[in-house]
């Protein structure tokens, strides 16, 4: 019984599980639409903007989006254990807010 405490989660553990899915989800679909130009199925109203379907840009933001999704992924399954990967994920977008 003691050890089944252990694994019980508080209220603000939850709250960060949930919202790292919410990343991992948000962080998905930015690789999809990153990808988007990749496999020719751009939007008309985005086809002007050559660059969008430029080589670095496209991988860059593919390689970096999908490391984020990964690590919201990893971090959700398990908070405590993978505590560094949440520290990551709060780092890095607090980096990415004061840039």
């Amino acid at each position: 019984m003691a050890s089944q405490k252990h694994y019980l989660l508080t209220s603000q553990e939850l709250n960060l599980k949930s919202y790292l899915r919410i990343l991992f989800f948000i962080y998905l679909g930015g690789v999809f639409v990153y990808l988007l130009p990749a496999i020719g199925l751009l939007p008309p109203f985005l086809q002007p903007y050559p660059f969008l379907v430029e080589p670095a840009f496209a991988n860059n933001s593919v390689i970096k989006m999908g490391l984020f999704a990964a690590l919201c992924f990893v971090a959700a399954g398990d908070v405590r254990r993978y505590l560094i990967a949440v520290e990551a994920v709060m780092v890095v977008m607090a980096l990415a807010v004061l840039s």
